[in-house]
């Protein structure tokens, strides 16, 4: 149970920065993603793209960083 907690605090105490490493992940899957032709990979992409701001929304005090804004620019390259 002491782990269980020790995890639970480590995730709370750096959400900002997970999320902003997952944000800055996905701005390079957005490049890769381009570079294919088939329009499959662009679909996974959004659904992810989905989930990550769906967690981040999760936290009320979680800041946009430049990380989101980047990523949400990217998405938009996407057809």
């Amino acid at each position: 149970m002491e782990m269980l907690k020790a995890v639970w605090t480590w995730l709370v105490l750096n959400w900002d920065t997970l999320l902003a490493a997952a944000f800055a992940i996905e701005v390079v899957a957005v490049q890769l993603v381009n570079l294919t032709p088939t329009p499959k990979d662009n679909k996974v992409l959004i659904a992810v793209h989905k989930v990550l701001v769906m967690l981040a929304n999760l936290v009320p005090n979680t800041k946009v960083t430049p990380k989101k804004l980047a990523a949400e620019e990217a998405m938009k390259t996407l057809t």
